[in-house]
């Protein structure tokens, strides 16, 4: 379903397979995302939430004053509990939701899955940064 004015699919996708390979959208991603961090708070970022099946290193986020907190489940819990910052993965997850290509299963390969997670992010960062920064001369 790509427009006609386009090259034929396996092109257009052989080279974002490149693109994703190469780890240009990731590192798109990250860049907007301390763009727009920066922009939000006016400083650096003092505090991030984690899993507590977090496996990174905390020395890199140390070295950076970055403090972790580590978000778990109260000892014992009688129906739904909800967890700080759960709201802002649910979001999340439902802003990939509305790019097609991640709401089906159609990648057969999770590198391929994981690139794509990084496109759509780094469309909805770009609309975000336009939105917030307003268009630059």
């Amino acid at each position: 379903m790509m427009p006609n004015d386009f090259p034929p699919w396996e092109v257009v996708y052989q080279q974002t397979q490149r693109w994703i390979s190469a780890g240009l959208f990731e590192a798109m991603v990250h860049a907007l995302r301390a763009v727009l961090r920066q922009e939000a708070t006016g400083e650096s970022v003092e505090l991030a939430y984690v899993d507590r099946s977090y496996t990174g290193e905390e020395a890199s986020a140390d070295a950076k004053g970055i403090r972790l907190e580590v978000v778990k489940h109260p000892g014992a819990k009688k129906g739904f509990v909800l967890l700080p910052r759960r709201c802002v993965v649910e979001r999340s997850f439902a802003w990939a939701s509305r790019f097609r290509r991640l709401a089906k299963d159609y990648e057969l390969l999770p590198q391929t899955v994981a690139g794509l997670h990084f496109v759509a992010f780094a469309c909805l960062f770009l609309h975000r940064a336009i939105t917030v920064l307003g268009p630059r001369p």
